[in-house]
């Protein structure tokens, strides 16, 4: 018996989402190149303790 994917069919588009940190300037690269767009960018900031930025 085959399964069958539900978004087959339906209508629905069919997409991947690979998840390549800020720093792998090769991986961006090269999914950008492969028709891959930057849909998110997230930042991200360790604070200690007592921490001040002023």
């Amino acid at each position: 018996m085959r399964h069958s994917d539900p978004a087959r069919g339906a209508g629905r588009e069919r997409k991947d989402d690979p998840r390549v940190f800020g720093f792998n300037t090769g991986a961006h690269g090269l999914y950008e190149s492969l028709g891959y767009e930057t849909t998110t960018i997230k930042m991200h900031k360790r604070l200690g303790r007592g921490h001040s930025d002023s």
